[in-house]
């Protein structure tokens, strides 16, 4: 078969080539009618129908590629019609509204959506007429003229939002939004197109703001509810674009879109933040414009700098964007303020506003409070030395075009090497401990397990661990940590469990597990503990003598470090908290002294440590009571698990009676209470495990 060589040359072209070349293509076409009842479809597959007139090759309605959406702004300053999907759609069919497609689907659907609309508009009408009985009810039965304002306010804002569900699902509206031919006195068209901002330019915007520091360099805090264009000539700017000094000569041209509808007025200022300084080093601010009483509306929103409204008043004239050669680029922020209520300001506002300093140390912050005003949109663009940058400083009667900005070099400082932390130790440190004590870094095998903590809660970095093995050796380590400003820490059980430990950062742990010392005195009635000894060792070495004391619950956590903080246990019934029986203690202070702690010597700093050691140095043994031991009668647990949604009440009745009725017996101490929630478990339900220690008995509910 003989192929014409139109074809056989275009065989492999995409159908858009087709389309724009104005080759023929073949389509199956069906009719479909808008009656209910079924009809018979035709296939017409095979006849070429009758082709549409030609369009224009730049029809706003048809063309969709980039590059013929620039031409046909370039050539006729026109703008493409609708989105780019439907105009490829309408380059080969015929342009038909919307309401007369022929398609039974789509036509039923309008109809719900009209159903839906009407009922809509029927809610309408009736939130207007309870808006009008309230207005013409008496503030009186409504508690006041500010509830009834209140009240007022919230009905009208739902109006509005009714308003824009009635309309939101309109297939021609939102033809009309794509088309920019949206009223915007309409509050659907506003709703589209501050949801359409807000979906990508918004979040363009804010980035460029948080990339260049214009929050908190110029102002404290910015939540633009206005889109903010700006245009110099015919050159439009996008946020954080660089200018050039020729082209920024001329104020600007501003397109401000609010979308809450009434007019209201603004003012406009414009401000660089990167005035340098050369007295102080540092950077000044500078206001380039400043005008107010400006009107914007959702149908007002363009503004030239160059020719603002009769009501508006100029209170800085256009200062044209400069920045000194040698300097870096300057930011220029253009902010739009909304009034209070949207009133024009009186004349004393603007003399405050006057008596704004504006070419150097200009406040952003303070301008906005002496005007009474808020930011509701802001723009940005930047500005560097350029050929034109000295004439038009020149033209603007602006000195120092012919003045080169340079870097000043950093003065050298004496060079002397800073040892790390290993260095330091070894070679500071390191001979002025005792034989016994060991110091430990990152490479050591021990590293690990002395540095480990009961939880991974609020950990800090540890850099390296020393080991004293006598007072004064922790008081060397003290003075070594002080001497290189290194954070330390004390360290025991490792049960601490407070949020400020991860503020030890390449810091020093001090341990002390090798201070085990336990002595009984002869008289039998106290015994000198160490600083590294744990509860378990404790209990277990006086029970051999039939002694105990005061201590916590738990046998692996140190017996001096809860002391610091109280100490609460099973014998608070006999002996009171653990810190009720230290007699004295040896302590080593912040700055590395030693000092020996009790009633007579140092004693507030002996009422201080009971209770709040941990803050007033470290405690590397302590003198404590001890006591005969009160029975032979081992302690009993019991494990407790509750459902928090029938056992809850029942169990806290039973503590409570337990507990707080003040006539329980002094050998029976509660433990603890931990609540905790298991996921894999219940969402909802907690597991409560409540200890109870009794000399003779097991408590139960």
């Amino acid at each position: 078969m003989a192929t014409h060589p139109q074809f056989a040359k275009s065989s492999w072209r995409c159908i858009q080539c087709r389309i724009q070349s104005r080759l023929p293509v073949t389509h199956s076409y069906r009719a479909f009618h808008l009656s209910a009842t079924p009809q018979v479809e035709v296939d017409t597959a095979g006849s070429v129908p009758e082709a549409p007139p030609p369009r224009p090759l730049l029809d706003p309605h048809t063309i969709s590629t980039p590059r013929l959406e620039r031409k046909l702004f370039r050539e006729t300053g026109q703008h493409p019609i609708g989105s780019r999907r439907r105009r490829a759609a309408l380059q080969n069919s015929a342009n038909i509204p919307f309401e007369q497609l022929p398609y039974q689907c789509f036509q039923e659907a309008r109809k719900l959506l009209q159903t839906d609309r009407e009922e809509k508009l029927a809610q309408i009408e009736e939130e207007r007429r309870r808006i009008a009985k309230v207005q013409a009810t008496p503030a009186e039965q409504y508690g006041g003229e500010h509830v009834k304002k209140g009240r007022l306010i919230r009905m009208q804002h739902y109006l509005e939002e009714l308003k824009i569900l009635a309309d939101t699902n309109d297939p021609v509206i939102k033809k009309r939004f794509e088309d920019g031919a949206g009223d915007m006195n309409r509050p659907i068209y506003r709703f589209l197109a501050n949801r359409q901002w807000r979906q990508y330019r918004r979040l363009v915007l804010m980035q460029r703001i948080s990339q260049m520091h214009v929050v908190p360099d110029v102002i404290s805090y910015l939540d633009p509810t206005a889109e903010v264009e700006l245009a110099f000539g015919r050159r439009n700017v996008q946020p954080g674009d660089f200018v050039d000094s020729g082209t920024s000569e001329a104020p600007p041209q501003l397109k401000v879109q609010v979308f809450d509808k009434g007019e209201r007025f603004v003012s406009i200022a414009v401000v660089d933040p990167d005035v340098p300084n050369l007295d102080t080093d540092s950077f000044d601010s500078r206001c380039h414009f400043l005008a107010t009483n400006i009107p914007v509306s959702p149908t007002l929103t363009s503004i030239s700098l160059s020719d603002l409204s009769s009501s508006a008043t100029i209170i800085r004239p256009w200062l044209p964007p400069h920045a000194q050669k040698g300097s870096p680029y300057h930011r220029l922020a253009v902010f739009i303020l909304e009034h209070k209520d949207g009133k024009k300001l009186e004349s004393k506002q603007m003399d405050n506003g006057q008596n704004v300093q504006y070419n150097s140390k200009f406040n952003m912050q303070s301008l906005t409070d002496k005007l009474h005003s808020k930011v509701i949109g802001i723009h940005l663009f930047r500005t560097i030395w350029d050929d034109a940058t000295a004439g038009v400083m020149e033209r603007a009667g602006i000195a120092g075009g012919n003045i080169e900005l340079k870097r000043k070099k950093s003065e050298k400082l004496p060079y002397k090497k800073k040892d790390g932390a290993r260095d330091r130790a070894q070679h500071d440190l390191w001979p002025t401990l005792s034989r016994d004590a060991r110091i430990y870094f990152h490479n050591n095998a021990d590293f690990a397990n002395l540095t480990e903590r009961w939880s991974v809660f609020s950990e800090g970095d540890i850099a390296v661990v020393i080991e004293p093995a006598t007072t004064q050796d922790v008081a060397a380590a003290v003075k070594f940590a002080n001497h290189y400003g290194l954070p330390f820490l004390a360290v025991n059980g490792g049960h601490g469990s407070t949020s400020s430990l991860n503020t030890i950062q390449h810091g020093v742990s001090i341990n002390l597990q090798k201070l085990k010392k336990i002595q009984i005195a002869a008289d039998g009635h106290s015994a000198i503990l160490g600083g590294g000894v744990n509860t378990h060792e404790v209990v277990n070495t006086l029970a051999a003598s039939n002694k105990v004391t005061a201590t916590t619950n738990g046998g692996c956590t140190g017996q001096l470090g809860p002391a610091m903080g109280g100490g609460f246990g099973r014998y608070m019934g006999f002996f009171g908290l653990v810190m009720d029986s230290i007699i004295d203690m040896t302590v080593v202070l912040a700055d590395g002294a030693i000092v020996h702690v009790s009633a007579t010597s140092h004693p507030d700093l002996y009422w201080a440590m009971k209770g709040a050691g941990q803050n007033f140095g470290i405690v590397t043994e302590a003198t404590f009571q001890i006591y005969d031991f009160p029975t032979p009668h081992w302690f009993y647990a019991e494990l407790t698990y509750a459902n928090a949604s029938s056992q809850l009440e029942p169990l806290f009745t039973a503590i409570n009676e337990i507990d707080t009725n003040g006539s329980q017996p002094k050998e029976l101490g509660t433990l603890y209470t931990v609540f905790a929630i298991d996921p894999t478990y219940s969402k909802t339900d907690v597991s409560r495990y409540c200890l109870y220690w009794r000399r003779d008995a097991v408590v139960t509910f």
